[in-house]
C-alpha cells in the first residue's frame, strides 16, 4: 500500500539567540559582537515535512494567555499561531496543529499518511487526534524515547542549519537596528528567513535518507549506535535510577544554572564515553 511520509517534531526556540561566529585576525585574543540584551522567553515551533521534500507551515505556540496580531509580523506564508502557559505544546495545540496538517496534505483509503511523531503525550494520549486520524486515513507512528537524534528527519538534517539561520537572522537584525532588543514580536519575522534559507528539497530527502526511512533501509545503524542502550541495559532499575540521580547531582553542583533539557543529553553522551573507556581498557 503506497503512503506518503511526513515527519513532525517540535522544536523550542529561545527568542535571544547566540551569537554567529565572528571573523577577526589571526592572533586577536578579543573579539566583539552584537547581541540582545534580553534573556528571552521560549517559543515552541511545530514543523512537518515530506520525503518527497514539502514542507507544512509551521505553527507557532507563544508563552501568553492572548494572542496579538502584531507575533504574526513577517510569518511564514500559511502560519499558524497559538499560546500556551509556558510556551510549551499541549493536547490542544496539537489538535489545531494536525487541523493544519490534514489542509495541507493530500490523504486518501489508497494513499494513506504516515506521520512518524514522539511519544509525548499530547501525541499519544491525544485520542480527538487518533480519531480525526483514522477517519482521514492517516497513519501515526511513535518512536521511542531518546531515538530522536537518529530516526527523526527533521533533527538529522533541518534543526541544526535552521538553528544556525536563525542566529544569523538574529545578527542581521540586530545590526540592522542598533540599540534594539530581539522581542517576541520579532520571532515569526526571524523564523521566517532562517525556515526560507533552511527548507529545501534535498534537505527532506537527505534526512529521511540518514535515517533509513525512505529509501527504506534496515542496515542504515551499526553496532556502535547501539552501545549506549546495550550498556545501560546492564544495569537494572534501582541501579540504573541510582547512577543517573548521582550524575544528575554532580553535573547540577557543577553547573547549577543548567537546565534538565541540557543535563539530559549530557547524561547520555557521558554513557557513551564510558563505554568508549571501557572498550579502550
Amino acid at each position: 500500500m503506497p503512503c506518503i511520509l511526513k515527519r513532525c517534531p517540535r522544536k523550542s526556540i529561545v527568542v535571544v539567540s547566540h551569537t554567529s561566529k565572528i571573523v577577526a585576525q589571526k592572533g586577536v585574543r578579543q573579539t566583539s559582537g552584537v547581541s540582545s540584551a534580553e534573556r528571552g522567553t521560549n517559543t515552541t515551533v511545530v514543523f512537518a515535512m515530506s520525503a518527497a521534500g514539502s514542507f507544512v507551515p509551521p505553527m507557532f505556540i507563544f508563552a501568553r494567555q492572548r494572542m496579538h496580531e502584531t507575533l504574526k509580523k513577517a510569518a511564514p506564508t500559511g502560519a499558524i499561531f497559538d499560546c500556551a502557559p509556558k510556551g510549551w505544546s499541549n493536547a490542544k495545540c496539537f489538535e489545531k496543529w494536525f487541523d493544519h496538517f490534514l489542509k495541507f496534505t493530500r490523504h486518501t483509503e489508497e494513499e494513506p499518511i504516515l506521520l512518524i511523531l514522539d511519544g509525548h503525550s499530547s501525541h499519544t494520549r491525544n485520542f480527538c487526534v487518533l480519531e480525526k486520524a483514522t477517519e482521514n486515513h492517516v497513519r501515526i507512528l511513535s518512536i521511542s524515547p531518546h531515538t530522536s537524534h537518529k530516526l527523526q528527519p527533521l533533527d538529522v538534517a533541518f534543526m541544526a542549519p535552521l538553528k544556525a539561520n536563525y542566529s544569523t537572522a538574529v545578527g542581521h537584525f540586530l545590526r540592522r537596528q542598533p540599540g534594539s532588543v530581539v522581542g517576541i514580536h520579532d520571532v515569526a519575522g526571524l523564523v521566517n528567513e532562517a525556515f526560507s534559507a533552511t527548507a529545501s528539497v534535498m534537505t527532506a530527502a537527505n534526512g529521511f535518507r540518514a535515517c533509513g526511512i525512505h529509501p527504506f533501509n534496515p542496515n542504515i545503524f551499526s553496532n556502535e549506535d547501539f552501545a549506549a542502550a546495550d550498556f545501560l541495559a546492564e544495569f537494572n532499575d534501582h541501579e540504573l535510577d541510582k547512577l543517573l540521580m548521582s550524575l544528575q547531582i554532580r553535573l547540577r553542583t557543577l553547573m547549577p544554572s543548567t537546565n534538565r533539557i541540557i543535563i539530559r543529553k549530557l547524561r547520555w553522551k557521558l554513557s557513551s564515553i564510558i563505554i568508549m573507556v571501557l572498550q579502550l581498557r
